[in-house]
Parts: C-alpha cells; structure tokens; sequence
C-alpha cells in the first residue's frame, strides 16, 4: 500500500485569493481606462519607459534597487518630454511627432542611462569608504593594544589575543 505524502499546511497571509483577483481586475480597468482618456500621454510614457520595464525583469534583487534606480531617473527624464508634449499638442498626432524625434528619446532614455550609472558607481564607492573607515579603526585599535602591552605588559593583552591582533587575522588584506 502507498503511504499518502505528508503535506505542510501553508500559511495565509494577506487578503483572500478571491478578492485579491478583484482588485487587480478593477485596478487593470481602471488603468486601461485611464490609459485610453489621456492616450498622448500613454504613448509617450510607454516607449519612454522601456528602461524601465526591462530593468524590472532583469532585476534579481529582492528589493529592486536598481529598477528603483532606473525607473526614478527614466520618470525624471521624460518629464521634459511630457512637458512639452502637453504644452504643444497634447494630441495623438503630437505624441507620434515627438517620437519620431531624437531629442526626446534622448532626455528619456538617457535619464535611465544616468539611473545605471549611479547604481554602478555608488555602491562601490560607498564600500570603500566604508572599509577605510574600519581600517582606519582597526589600525588606531592595534596601535592602542600595543601600547597597553608595552605599558602594562602581556597580562593585559593575554598572548592568543596578542598573536591574533599581531598575526593580522582582523586585519582586512
């Protein structure tokens, strides 16, 4: 006889399966709505965005940092392109003008260019400042650790801690 395989009950977190397809319909409609009322508008921010999506399925990380990133400064970018979008036209036939420009697709995309850059650069360089910041203490720690040993002798220091502070194991190298 087959022996039934013991299943874990699952938790249940958040709202209730069907009410959670509700919302998501309502809020698809009401996208898809808001979408078809201000159309120029859409279709700018949907080629305008393109970075953005995309950083959205290649971004591994749990918290999406760098589609935060990205998507921040893409928004940023095309601002000035939905500015002048309204300001000009705000017609179906503006939008399609202003796409067939460069000028846009620059301040757009290279707004998320920028976004890249910054989650290339700062992480890096706050990790190495971070890092010299412990150095430094750790170097100012060995340096007052020496100086109780040669005050007050080995018994303050006993000699496993002393080889360890000297045989450099907190040392970052």
């Amino acid at each position: 006889m087959a022996t039934a395989a013991k299943q874990t009950p699952t938790p249940k977190f958040g709202p209730p399966r069907g009410r959670r397809t509700i919302e998501n319909s309502i809020m698809t409609l009401m996208l898809v709505g808001l979408g078809a009322i201000f159309l120029p508008t859409t279709i700018i921010a949907a080629f305008a965005m393109i970075p953005s999506l995309i950083s959205y399925f290649f971004d591994k990380d749990p918290k999406r940092s760098l589609t935060l990133c990205i998507a921040a400064l893409n928004a940023a970018g095309s601002t000035p392109v939905l500015l002048e979008l309204w300001g000009r036209w705000n017609s179906v036939a503006g939008a399609v003008n202003l796409i067939a420009q460069v000028r846009p697709w620059m301040w757009a995309w290279g707004g998320a260019a920028v976004g890249v850059l910054l989650c290339m650069v700062i992480p890096p360089m706050a990790a190495s400042l971070v890092r010299g910041g412990l150095q430094n203490k750790l170097s100012d720690l060995e340096k007052h650790a020496s100086d109780m040993r040669n005050a007050w002798g080995e018994d303050v220091a006993p000699e496993h801690m002393a080889r360890l502070i000297d045989g450099g194991a907190f040392s970052t190298k």
